[in-house]
């Protein structure tokens, strides 16, 4: 339990409370607030992504999209869905490799927990748009890792379903 006063702010290292583990994070408060995920780089800088608000549990957040993907010149390029049910999900990834078609994947994602994806693994040397479909309520994120050690994390694009 963490206090945050009136229009201030409070940093919290996860490694404070899950030292040296993959973990994902729900955050629950009695007042509107801002989460925001910061990934920090001991290359080039400091970026960041703000978190998702579940709106409406029973129809928002199946479907996520990525404009952008990339894994040429050494990029490592993952994305992190995390579900947000209580019952497992399928997921189907589909990549649309620039000049190459698609790619697909169908992975599974059991209730409460997360999974971390190299595209890489599925669209080496490419550049693409990426699409995450699943029957459940999924966050989907994205982060590349730049040669040099640099990075930066993003949130995609979720739409809700009728």
């Amino acid at each position: 339990t963490v206090q945050v006063p009136a229009q201030g702010r409070v940093a919290v290292d996860p490694r404070d409370i899950v030292p040296a583990a993959d973990f994902a994070t729900s955050i629950v408060s009695d007042r509107p607030i801002i989460a925001e995920r910061a990934y920090l780089s001991s290359g080039d800088g400091v970026y960041g992504a703000l978190g998702y608000t579940v709106r409406t549990p029973s129809k928002d957040a199946r479907d996520w999209y990525f404009a952008e993907g990339n894994t040429r010149s050494q990029i490592q390029q993952y994305f992190v869905l995390f579900n947000l049910s209580d019952r497992d999900t399928q997921v189907k990834g589909t990549y649309f490799v620039e000049g190459a078609g698609t790619r697909e994947q169908t992975l599974a994602l059991p209730a409460g927990q997360r999974l971390a994806v190299r595209a890489n693994d599925t669209v080496d040397d490419s550049l693409f748009a990426a699409r995450f479909s699943a029957d459940q309520n999924i966050v989907v994120e994205r982060t590349a890792y730049l040669p040099g050690g640099s990075g930066f994390t993003t949130l995609g694009s979720g739409a809700g379903r009728p």
